[in-house]
């Protein structure tokens, strides 16, 4: 069960990476648009998780994760 937010993380990145380079959704073709996308959007929800966490609204069950 340790694994269990790791595999899941994992797993929302490799599957769409892998469609992404399906021939007729053709992504793998504008990785500059989605760099920039992923780094908009991960700026603000980084800082969110950091105070949230810090301020314990909330938090991660120890049970499901690495430590």
């Amino acid at each position: 069960m340790k694994w269990t937010y790791l595999l899941i993380n994992i797993g929302s990145i490799l599957i769409p990476f892998i469609f992404s380079f399906h021939p007729k959704l053709k992504f793998s073709t504008h990785w500059r648009s989605a760099w920039l996308a992923i780094i908009i959007s991960l700026i603000p929800f980084v800082i969110w998780d950091a105070y949230f966490t810090s301020i314990g609204v909330w938090s991660f069950n120890h049970t499901y994760t690495l430590g």
